[in-house]
């Protein structure tokens, strides 16, 4: 789930270099996620600035182990919250049944978290 806008954003750029990545950022959003969009794009802006934080590392020789993962950069509660995003986008399940994500995204929330 998380590697999709960037494997989608990287092919377009391949066709077009001078296309406008924010609206291509925007279009992908819209048109996989649909109603659902903006919970999402809370939980992969979330993501990305946790992870590019290097307080969250501790400093420039940190090395990408169990506790700097999931003790320092995606602790419990930061990863509770995100759920709570993904949680609140499948509230509306007819709506957002109908764009190419969702099963995707389904199945992604039933094995990283619980099944619904």
């Amino acid at each position: 789930m998380y590697d999709a806008l960037n494997v989608y954003v990287g092919y377009r750029m391949m066709w077009n270099i001078n296309e406008n990545s924010d609206k291509m950022i925007e279009e992908f959003f819209e048109k996989l996620y649909g109603p659902a969009k903006d919970y999402i794009i809370m939980f992969y802006t979330e993501m990305e600035m946790a992870y590019s934080n290097p307080n969250n590392k501790g400093g420039p020789d940190f090395k990408w182990d169990w506790e700097t993962c999931w003790a320092n950069t995606y602790p419990p509660e930061f990863v509770d919250k995100l759920m709570g995003y993904l949680k609140k986008a499948l509230v509306n399940k007819f709506a957002l049944s109908h764009t190419p994500g969702y099963s995707v995204f389904y199945k992604f929330l039933a094995v990283c978290h619980r099944t619904f």
